[in-house]
């Protein structure tokens, strides 16, 4: 830290943000941080403590630390912004360190290349200009990073050119398929930057919530009831770019869609079924709508409107044979957009194969809420997700699939958002938390679904769990049993599994829902707590 080259750095000149007084300049990428109420679009009630992360401009770029990581390169000191690719070999940023250097694009370039052309004889799965592409995909994620800017701005924060991203290493789309068309033509492959819309950046983003009105002293309510705001329009603005490239495979030349910038966004967020180079463009489509409509390389044009009717899926439904039966978009009646207004918790069911389990979570602004607000339940290949939202905002139900047995992240499949009226009933919010064991598992509960269940008080327990020979209610001082339930052979409507009782809650504290498959030893699937 004595040496003169930290010494410079740490005298550096910061901008400072006049809300937070947070150094905006030098950030570590992706710095993370806790939202807070300050935060830029949020809306007060955010203030809730919900243990969530999200980037920001404004995280703290711990300078300090940089200025310890100070690499002694003779002539040029540099800062380790960037992971570098060999433990012996600092992290290139272009020259930009305690001595000026010249940037030479044309130098570095060749660098580069040589070391796709390395990458590319070594690819287990594929040769000449399929692994030149690959590796031309796999050296932007693993070395560029996404430039975050400020509301309008967020699309174009950055360098836009592909000088500037190389020697910089951070851009949005702009830049970023400006230095794939760079670094492919570099490679002798002929690619091309296409303009559209991209729809992951509003998913993950999400819907703000606006001020509930209140009226108080001289602001009197109208006399009649007011009409809810409209639900607004979906808008797909023309401000992403991405890439499709030529290879040649044998005699034949196919047109591949490459997107890295996206894949570089997501990344954080979701496993998928299909990366964002050369996957199928029926599905690259689904994500991506090009200004020119000829860029969609399909037989049959994907006209504007239909994908605002797909806006709230991704390719992952596709992949893995999940459809939306109800709300939003179903195939089911009643249709409805994927946009809607209620005062209620809400329901949505999705249908997947048997080997396809489905998850979700419920977000707001971005922000991810506690898992308790979402309860997802299965019976056959339908699954029931309840969602609970705690006060008034915009919601959004994110749900996600994956296939049994697979080690991969699930993959996000769908996406729709509630704007909840002001809620009427407070107090049990939330539901009851489904545990490891039951990861994957079929269950239905039917009753009681809040996690928050009332002590010295009796209750109805009514569960589907095929295959279960007992279910028991269970605490370090109680043990209750559940009766079956499954009706009469003849009768159409009795379930296997299926086990009821009335219960007395004796005292407060946690109680463990206990399952017992065919007769072998229970096992915790469900937890509530009792108050």
């Amino acid at each position: 830290m004595n040496s003169p080259e930290a010494n410079e750095v740490l005298t550096l000149e910061i901008t400072q943000d006049p809300a937070t007084n947070t150094q905006h300049g030098s950030l570590s990428g992706p710095t993370k941080r806790v939202a807070t109420i300050l935060d830029d679009n949020l809306f007060p009630h955010n203030a809730i403590s919900y243990i969530t992360s999200k980037p920001h401009f404004t995280a703290p770029s711990k300078l300090q630390d940089k200025a310890d990581g100070v690499q002694a390169v003779p002539g040029n000191a540099q800062l380790s912004f960037q992971p570098s690719a060999s433990a012996a070999k600092p992290p290139s940023l272009g020259g930009r360190g305690l001595k000026e250097v010249s940037f030479n694009y044309e130098s570095k370039l060749a660098e580069v290349v040589e070391l796709l052309q390395a990458a590319a004889a070594e690819d287990p799965e594929f040769q000449g200009d399929r692994a030149l592409l690959r590796a031309v995909y796999n050296w932007m994620q693993k070395n560029v990073r996404y430039a975050y800017g400020k509301g309008a701005t967020r699309h174009t924060a950055g360098n836009t050119d592909a000088a500037g991203v190389l020697q910089r290493r951070r851009g949005t789309s702009a830049g970023f398929s400006a230095l794939v068309a760079a670094l492919c033509e570099a490679c002798g492959l002929q690619a091309e930057v296409v303009k559209g819309h991209c729809k992951i950046y509003d998913m993950l983003r999400g819907a703000p919530s606006k001020p509930l009105k209140v009226y108080v002293g001289e602001n009197v309510p109208p006399t009649e009831p007011e009409e809810p705001e409209p639900v607004p329009e979906a808008a797909v603005p023309m401000e992403h770019f991405w890439n499709i490239v030529k290879v040649a495979e044998g005699e034949d030349v196919s047109e591949l869609m490459v997107d890295a910038c996206a894949a570089v966004y997501l990344g954080a967020e979701s496993g998928e079924v299909q990366t964002f180079c050369g996957c199928d463009t029926a599905m690259f489509v689904l994500d991506h709508l090009p200004e020119d409509e000829a860029k969609q390389n399909l037989p049959e044009i994907v006209s504007k409107e239909t994908f605002i009717n797909t806006l709230h899926l991704r390719p992952g439904a596709t992949e893995l044979g999940v459809r939306i039966i109800s709300h939003p978009g179903a195939q089911a009646s009643p249709m409805v957009g994927t946009r809607f207004r209620t005062a209620k918790p809400y329901m949505v069911v999705v249908r997947s194969p048997k080997n396809v389990i489905i998850t979700a979570k419920l977000l707001e602004f971005g922000q991810r809420l506690p898992e308790s607000l979402a309860l997802v339940h299965r019976r056959g290949e339908e699954s029931f997700i309840d969602v609970a939202c705690a006060s008034h905002g915009a919601y959004t139900v994110r749900v996600f699939a994956q296939r049994a047995g697979e080690a991969d992240l699930p993959t996000w499949v769908c996406d729709y958002t509630l704007d909840v009226d002001a809620v009427d009933k407070q107090g049990r919010v939330g539901f009851a938390e489904r545990l490891p064991a039951a990861a994957g598992q079929e269950i239905y509960v039917r009753t009681p679904q809040q996690i928050n269940i009332e002590a010295c008080n009796s209750h109805v327990f009514d569960v589907e769990v095929p295959g279960a020979t007992a279910i028991a209610l269970g605490s370090p001082k109680v043990w209750l049993d559940l009766d079956a339930d499954f009706g009469a052979e003849d009768d159409p409507w009795g379930v296997q599994g299926r086990f009821r009782g009335v219960l007395f809650v004796p005292h407060s504290g946690e109680f463990l829902l206990y399952v017992s498959i065919d007769n072998g030893p229970y096992v915790p699937w469900m937890k509530y707590f009792a108050l």
